[in-house]
């Protein structure tokens, strides 16, 4: 009974998590809309607490700290930033902040004493994967362009691909070999402080294709821990899991998956879990909710 009793009490907790979560979210797009930037702040920092890519939310921070001149906020956000996710951190040296002078060379010093040492041997690794990855696949956006502007039909595009990919797939094959080996050789999968972001994108290309499920589960794995730690890109690792689950019949964690349907149009594929469930979810890795 005890054991019972134990259960509902966590099954509770993550409802009210999850309520509270979303509920937030959904206060933080009214206060945006209402354009009350200290509380739309005060949103974004309860979401942080709970979200997998915080980096997501602390930008948005600085961009309305800056916006309302908090200079104080803006530094404590600044200083929490997690500088070895590359890709928020290129997006954020785009803006031109002004609430904090010289708040770029804070960043640009951090990462001269944190940028790690280069392996020349894995990215030469990886750069060949990648050619081999879009050999073929490369053609697919001109074709799809010319879907687009109706030079072909939907129909003459599904042959032209699956053409494309009648080529591809012994080189995929081949390609995923060779990057087992290169996995098992290391004992792990490298991330943003080893690898630039084309080459992150390289694994991204390749586990997108991969068929093997349960060595694909056995990587996904690795790539939660490398996500969590801002060392992979947030959109790369949901799509890639949504992929895996749609492959073996689960349902969407984010609604991330999808295909081209008959009428040469993209639509998820897959069943989602509640909507209540994939908000959360998407809440949690900056994505929005749907």
């Amino acid at each position: 009974m005890s054991r019972l009793f134990a259960l509902l009490v966590l099954f509770i907790s993550f409802q009210m998590f999850s309520q509270n979560l979303n509920t937030t979210y959904k206060k933080y797009t009214e206060f945006i809309n209402k354009k009350q930037f200290p509380e739309a702040i005060e949103a974004l920092e309860r979401i942080e607490k709970k979200a997998i890519n915080k980096n997501f939310y602390r930008i948005k921070v600085l961009f309305f700290a800056n916006m309302i001149g908090d200079s104080i906020t803006f530094m404590s956000t600044l200083n929490r930033l997690d500088l070895s996710d590359s890709v928020q951190i290129k997006k954020v040296m785009l803006n031109n902040f002004t609430v904090v002078s010289g708040w770029k060379d804070i960043i640009s010093n951090k990462l001269s004493l944190s940028r790690p040492s280069d392996s020349v041997f894995l990215k030469d690794e990886m750069d060949a994967l990648y050619k081999n990855e879009i050999m073929h696949r490369s053609k697919i956006s001109h074709f799809y362009e010319e879907m687009g502007k109706e030079k072909i039909t939907p129909e003459q595009f599904k042959q032209k691909v699956d053409s494309i990919f009648q080529l591809q797939r012994p080189i995929d094959k081949q390609n995923h070999r060779c990057f087992d080996r290169l996995i098992d050789s290391l004992g792990y999968i490298p991330g943003l402080n080893e690898l630039n972001t084309k080459q992150t994108r390289i694994i991204y290309l390749i586990l997108q294709h991969y068929d093997n499920n349960s060595t694909k589960l056995k990587y996904i794995k690795m790539l939660d821990k490398l996500t969590k730690k801002g060392l992979f890109p947030h959109i790369y690792f949901v799509q890639i899991v949504d992929r895996y689950r749609a492959g073996v019949g689960k349902k969407l964690r984010f609604g991330e998956s999808v295909k081209i349907d008959e009428n040469g149009k993209q639509v998820i594929d897959g069943k989602l879990q509640s909507t209540r469930k994939v908000n959360r979810n998407r809440i949690k890795y900056g994505l929005g909710t749907i």
